[in-house]
């Protein structure tokens, strides 16, 4: 009898030893399937973070200046706009306009600033834009004209990512529009007034 029992108990410490073991690796094994799939879950969650608008801060600064030509026929503008993004973002423009004078052409293709020649307002990077203003000879019998362009940029490869700027005569952080005198004109614009009457005294229009 004393032989038996001294089996059995090694038998049941035998038993005893392999279960420890196995549910110690089912343990491990359980252990480290979460923590993959916790690891998983932090990268889609990064990964949409960095994918996400909220880290996409565009913005530019846009100045404006101008002068008339010599025969009061146009106003000249250069416009500078100046790539301000804070995460590096670089732009394209899409749109430049004065929303109260549709007269107002902007030419978009840089006269100078794109240093790559890459098309794309990189970070850091002020373009210099041209614009013109035919002048009528109403316009010309003001003393003042004003203009002021709005520019309307977009982060390369996120469509609707935009930001937008009105321009300032003389500072990048103001929105002032450009306003000039053009009192000098109004003897040519009386001229002109003059001149494209009909033998009646009326005006065209």
């Amino acid at each position: 009898m004393k032989t038996r029992h001294v089996k059995s108990n090694q038998r049941f410490h035998i038993w005893s030893i392999v279960l420890i073991f196995a549910l110690t690796s089912f343990s491990l094994a359980l252990r480290g399937h979460t923590s993959k799939g916790n690891n998983k879950e932090i990268a889609i969650s990064n990964n949409t973070v960095e994918t996400g608008v909220g880290l996409y801060v565009p913005s530019i600064a846009v100045v404006m200046s101008g002068t008339v030509n010599g025969d009061c026929t146009t106003i000249d503008y250069t416009i500078f706009v100046r790539n301000t993004s804070t995460n590096s973002e670089s732009l394209t423009i899409t749109e430049a306009i004065d929303t109260n004078d549709a007269a107002l052409i902007v030419n978009l293709t840089p006269v100078s600033g794109d240093s790559n020649t890459n098309g794309i307002l990189d970070p850091g990077e002020s373009w210099e834009l041209s614009a013109t203003r035919n002048l009528s000879p109403d316009d010309l019998g003001q003393d003042t004209f004003q203009n002021q362009v709005r520019i309307t940029c977009e982060v390369v490869g996120q469509p609707g990512v935009t930001t937008i700027d009105l321009s300032d005569d003389n500072l990048f952080n103001e929105d002032d529009p450009t306003i000039l005198d053009i009192s000098s004109c109004r003897n040519i614009g009386a001229v002109l007034l003059v001149e494209t009457k009909d033998f009646l005294g009326n005006s065209p229009g």
